[in-house]
């Protein structure tokens, strides 16, 4: 996920512009959240929370390479992606979960 004080503080953004790229990772989370169970039931629980673990974890190797000149734009999809991967990725744990407690396991 884009850190907003990395922005300010190293790329010396305003507090407004480093606030308005980082909702990007919000437009990700809500934007999948209608998807998310047609997902789950489609795919299962363990294939999509290992691509949505692998998402996070290119998205957040991304977020390395940002600097001052890397476009806002570029910036932005990769906040996108990474609110997609988290969302995901924590709607599967909650609700592998859920089946787990219902069936006795947990």
């Amino acid at each position: 996920m884009p850190a907003p004080l990395l922005f300010q503080e190293v790329f010396g953004w305003s507090a407004v512009r480093s606030g308005a790229v980082v909702l990007f990772v919000f437009v990700g989370n809500i934007g999948v959240k209608p998807a998310t169970t047609y997902l789950i039931n489609r795919f299962g629980f363990r294939p999509l929370l290992s691509v949505s673990t692998l998402g996070l974890a290119v998205t957040t190797a991304a977020c390395v390479l940002f600097t001052q000149g890397t476009p806002v734009a570029v910036i932005a999809v990769v906040a996108v992606l990474s609110g997609v991967a988290r969302s995901v990725g924590l709607s599967g744990y909650r609700d592998s979960f859920a089946v787990h407690r219902a069936s006795g396991l947990c």
